[in-house]
């Protein structure tokens, strides 16, 4: 299946928090792109942990918001799991911002509530990460690699950064210009990118712990599986 996004489905979350394993999602977005139409499913999320303060002020997104306008967790997470994994089966690829983050707390989430992950369910990919093909086809540009910022050197519109709609929304765009940019990623098929892109992020979070190490400063835990995560 060579690397092309007439058809995909861009992912996003906005999450309680950072740690991958016990943080959940307060929002998320599923963005379906079929040639020039696009249907964007957004919904808000009751999370059952608190929200941290910085995630909030990141988001926006409070407790009693929602509260008031979210749908439970367990309904959110299987509905999120269902359209991944249908998108899976159908052979359309994935696309988001560092999906080892979105794809390991869902995958936490579906154990949580059902008792089985993405993997378990049917899921294999395609997946097309658009922080790890950046780092892949311009390995040594100085800078931020935030969506932000990947918007802004690939010309792309962020109308509302944090919104997951609109994060979504503007990775696949960002993915898209990619491949404009780089016409011999169409070349390629999925198999070889999911290949490359899980070597090249983990040998990523080596060297960031071997850089943490060097500063004196305390190294996360290691990145063993990509795209998603595995407690030892």
């Amino acid at each position: 299946m060579m690397i092309q996004l007439d058809r995909a489905l861009a992912f996003d979350l906005e999450t309680t928090g950072l740690e991958i394993f016990r943080d959940q999602p307060v929002s998320y977005a599923l963005v379906r792109f079929a040639g020039s139409e696009i249907d964007t499913t957004y919904q808000l999320v009751v999370p059952e942990v608190e929200i941290s303060p910085e995630a909030q002020a990141k988001h926006g997104l409070d407790i009693e918001t929602l509260k008031r306008e979210g749908v439970p967790l367990k309904e959110a997470v299987r509905s999120m799991g269902n359209a991944i994994v249908a998108a899976g089966r159908d052979r359309i690829p994935l696309v988001g911002m560092n999906l080892y983050f979105d794809l390991t707390i869902l995958d936490q989430q579906l154990r949580g509530c059902f008792g089985r992950g993405l993997v378990e369910a049917g899921w294999d990919g395609p997946i097309y990460d658009v922080w790890v093909v950046d780092l892949l086809v311009d390995r040594f540009r100085k800078g931020n690699r935030q969506l932000d910022s990947l918007c802004e050197h690939y010309q792309v519109e962020l109308a509302d950064a944090h919104n997951a709609a609109s994060d979504a929304t503007a990775s696949l765009l960002v993915a898209r210009a990619q491949i404009g940019r780089y016409p011999w990623l169409e070349e390629r098929d999925f198999t070889w990118l999911a290949s490359v892109q899980r070597k090249n992020r983990l040998a990523r979070d080596s060297n960031y712990r071997d850089y943490l190490t060097e500063r004196g400063e305390e190294a996360h835990d290691p990145l063993t599986s990509w795209p998603i995560g595995r407690r030892d």
